[in-house]
């Protein structure tokens, strides 16, 4: 309990980055990364998961581009700003040297046009619900009930990009980093629509351009010639494995097939053999693991047995028996940051207490000991963790509750069909922040989001994310935590963990790879030293 409490108190550093000697060799470098499961689009478009925001940003860049100590946002396409209003208007001035790795300019009204497609309703796209919580008409925009007229969007000149926000938000930059804010090549979209993304038609304005494209197996690319800051980038290549299975993946790095373990994390079997070598990197992440449960399909609706599904599990014995990297577990959703702590202090519970008031609350359900609750089945995505997880959840049910689950497992994007579906009674979720602020997990399971897969709805907590997101300053956080309370009252979804960031390199090879808080890599600073 020690270590978990010391990793606690680690979220309130930003960051720890391992960055080596940044000699450049005479030779062509190439860096092979296992990138865990295979992105499911190439598009910035349709990027949803860690897997493609990492090849995100190797081929892409927003106006801002994380900082790789503090996760922050700083200059990308954008090579400054003004901020008015309150932080409630911000202008962006753009590159003259920006462009597309065919060496056509970006401009403002690029960054128009490619904003207004992610938000376009007939786009549809997965992340819109993120700009739209922020600039001004975007929501109603998308949501097909507002003009283009209304959004705060604005092309002051050939390189200034005006946004209006509807509340102060200081952040902004940051958030702006998210492929949700995508500047893409639309005439190139327009070209050759959903086969833009091949390598033969490939444009992007990253550091890197696509060159090989294997599905299932590898993505190869390239320093790009047109990137701006192009004399930054000394890897001349990056190959991206698709490696959804973690024994293979640290067998692909023990015998030197891969230099990096990006996305895909040890085994838990193996932690206790690599947890000393200088080659295996850890550190705290702003990221929560949950169970998300469909709240609108029968007995999942009664309040009782969510909370008796929730309280049924010793997050202790999953953690120090399971995962055992490491990860904190928790009853909270948000995770920690400066100025906001969890919401249930983890060692504040009594884990045998809470079991026997789960007990309790499925009686009272309805469901003494288990009996007549129908079987349910949980489902997650093809890797080994989330197997052993699920494997652990339905022990715990069925020992504290006296409840059946049944387990299936889909590969990625399958697995993602089905959640966002809705059909499914419960799935496997984690969210990872997409920015350091707490709304970013709050609005996640607001009434709009397109990644509220349990169907959670509270017209209190919606009342609640909604006057946080106007609130001032002071007032932001006292409301995020009155919203973060009812959730977790109604068992809206089931929190077990914050994650951590894992990788395996050796720092003697490879250089300035980033273990910040967010998980967010830059690889124009990817360095191969010997």
């Amino acid at each position: 309990m020690k270590q978990i409490l010391n990793i606690v108190l680690l979220f309130s550093i930003s960051a720890l980055v391992v960055v080596g000697c940044t000699k450049k060799s005479d030779e062509t470098s190439i860096l092979y990364l296992a990138n865990g499961a295979e992105p499911e689009s190439l598009d910035p478009i349709r990027v949803e998961s860690l897997f493609a925001s990492e090849t995100f940003r190797a081929l892409f860049e927003g106006l801002t581009t994380g900082d790789p100590v503090t996760a922050k946002g700083i200059p990308g396409v954008a090579e400054s700003w003004d901020v008015a209003d309150n932080a409630q208007t911000f202008t962006f001035h753009i590159r003259k040297d920006a462009m597309f790795s065919d060496g056509v300019q970006i401009t403002a009204q690029t960054v128009y046009d490619s904003w207004l497609m992610e938000l376009a309703p007939e786009t549809a796209a997965p992340y819109a619900y993120l700009p739209g919580l922020f600039i001004q008409g975007a929501q109603n925009f998308t949501a097909g009930t507002g003009s283009i007229d209304d959004l705060g969007m604005e092309v002051v000149d050939k390189y200034t990009f005006r946004v209006r926000l509807n509340n102060p938000t200081p952040y902004f930059p940051t958030v702006i980093a998210h492929p949700a804010f995508p500047i893409v090549p639309i005439h190139v979209i327009e070209k050759y629509g959903d086969g833009w993304t091949k390598p033969e038609n490939f444009v992007g304005n990253g550091p890197y351009v696509l060159t090989e494209w294997i599905p299932q197996d590898h993505i190869r690319v390239k320093k790009s010639p047109t990137y701006w800051d192009r004399d930054t980038v000394e890897v001349e290549e990056l190959v991206y494995y698709a490696t959804p299975d973690q024994n293979t993946a640290f067998n692909m790095y023990e015998n030197g097939e891969v230099d990096v373990l990006l996305q895909s994390p040890v085994p838990a079997d193996l932690l206790d053999s690599v947890r000393n070598r200088p080659d295996y990197h850890v550190a705290p992440q702003y990221a929560t693991y949950y169970y998300a449960l469909n709240n609108t399909i029968p007995v999942l609706n009664d309040v009782r047995v969510r909370q008796a599904l929730s309280k049924g599990v010793n997050r202790t014995q999953l953690v120090e028996g399971v995962t055992k990297g490491g990860q904190v577990p928790t009853y909270s959703f948000v995770p920690p940051m400066d100025g906001y702590d969890p919401l249930i202090p983890y060692d504040s519970v009594d884990i045998s207490k809470d079991i026997a008031e789960a007990q309790q609350l499925l009686a009272d359900a309805g469901y003494p000991g288990g009996k007549g609750f129908p079987k349910f089945t949980v489902i997650y995505n093809t890797q080994e963790l989330h197997k052993k997880v699920a494997e652990f959840m339905q022990e715990q049910w069925k020992q504290n509750l006296g409840i059946d689950v049944v387990l299936a497992n889909y590969e990625w994007k399958t697995f993602l069909q089905v959640r966002q579906s809705g059909e499914f009674e419960i799935a496997r979720s984690g969210w990872y922040g997409d920015y350091l602020d707490p709304s970013t997990f709050t609005d996640l399971v607001t009434e709009t989001s397109n990644y509220n897969d349990g169907r959670y709805y509270s017209k209190r907590y919606n009342d609640l994310v909604q006057m946080a997101a106007m609130a001032t300053e002071k007032d932001r956080f006292p409301l995020f935590r009155q919203a973060e309370q009812v959730l977790l009252d109604d068992a809206g979804v089931i929190p077990l963990y914050y994650f951590i960031v894992e990788k395996m390199y050796d720092p003697e090879k490879v250089g300035g790879l980033t273990l910040n808080v967010l998980q967010r890599n830059n690889p124009k600073y990817f360095r191969k030293l010997k």
